[in-house]
């Protein structure tokens, strides 16, 4: 695999991972709460099934080693990250959500 082309698609897709989740946490804390316990458990497994598949692939085959560290190095990177982020959703989904007005409240106030 082309290691530019898996770079160009997981860098966006980690930060469309930042942006739904400061999404959910804002608009739904208690489906945040979920997909936080999930992920709280799932994300220290992929970091070990990703350094796993890493040295396999290194030790298993001659070619490519380098492609295979620096692809394993940007899903690790990604994974940290995401991580190291939760405390940041948290308070997100802590906040206090906004009120929005209906129509006809907007119009009495613009009378």
């Amino acid at each position: 695999m082309d290691w530019k082309f898996f770079l160009g698609l997981t860098i966006p897709a980690v930060g469309a991972a930042f942006v739904w989740l400061t999404k959910v946490a804002r608009e739904d804390p208690p489906l945040y709460a979920e997909i936080d316990g999930v992920l709280t458990r799932w994300i220290p497994t992929a970091l070990f099934g990703v350094v796993f598949l890493m040295v396999f692939s290194m030790v298993t085959w001659d070619a490519g080693r380098g492609d295979v560290g620096f692809i394993g190095g940007i899903l690790i990177l990604g994974l940290l990250q995401l991580r190291s982020a939760f405390p940041f959703f948290r308070r997100v989904a802590a906040l206090p959500r906004p009120h929005r007005e209906t129509p006809a409240e907007e119009q009495r106030t613009t009378r």
